[in-house]
Formats: C-alpha cells, structure tokens, sequence
C-alpha cells in the first residue's frame, strides 16, 4: 500500500484493496482514511521512511545470520561434556516467553555451564 501511494496510487478503493489480510478494520472505513490528498512531500518522505525501514530489516537479516554462523562456530568447538550452545537454546526457549533471541543473549551473559545455578541444573541431567 505504501508503495503504491509513492507510486502515485490515489484511488481509495486500489489502495484498500492492498491492505494487509490481518487489518481488522473494515474496509469502508479503511477506504475513507485512505481517501485524502497525497502530496509529493508526503511521497517523498514516505519513500525517505521506507528506505530506513528496509534498510533496518537488512541489517537485523544480516545480524541474524552472524549470530547463527556464531553459534554454530561456538558448537563445533564444543569439548568433552560441554552441552552444545544450540541445545541450551532450546532448553531456554522451553520457558514460556522467552525468545530465542532472549535466549542467546542469557547464554552470551552466564555462559554454558549451568551447573551452577541450582534450579536449572536438574534439566541438565
């Protein structure tokens, strides 16, 4: 939608038409909204604010990657009975609400062995 209104896009009824399914708002309603003057400031700035967000959405992709190509790095290094990084992720994650980005950032603080907090060593065993 967005990139229909930097497009030029200003029928209201194409314009709704391109809402995402999850919109709960009714179509109608979204038609009137959408029935207003764009102007080529506000085309500009649209496209200015699209760039930042796709660009934002690249770098965290990239970040993504790195950190997956870590951990995978740090599980090849795993030694003797050391619990691999990815299996602790798990195990974290099997707490209700806890992301696997929470997860790895907890490992990235208290490290592998969890031996030493008691009420997490037992799901070691």
């Amino acid at each position: 939608m967005i990139e229909a209104l930097i497009a030029g896009e200003t029928n209201p009824v194409r314009l709704a038409d391109l809402a995402h399914r999850q919109i709960r708002a009714p179509r109608e309603a979204l038609r009137e909204a959408l029935h207003q003057r764009v102007t080529n400031h506000n085309r500009f700035l649209l496209r200015l604010h699209l760039g930042q967000y796709e660009a934002l959405a690249a770098a965290i992709t990239e970040l993504d990657h790195q950190v997956e190509a870590l951990i995978e790095r740090m599980d090849e290094l795993v030694e003797g009975e050391q619990t691999a990084f990815r299996a602790l992720i798990r195990l974290l994650c099997s707490i209700p609400g806890l992301s696997t980005l929470a997860a790895v950032v907890i490992l990235s603080e208290i490290g592998r062995d969890m031996s030493r907090f008691p009420t997490a060593g037992h799901l070691l065993a």
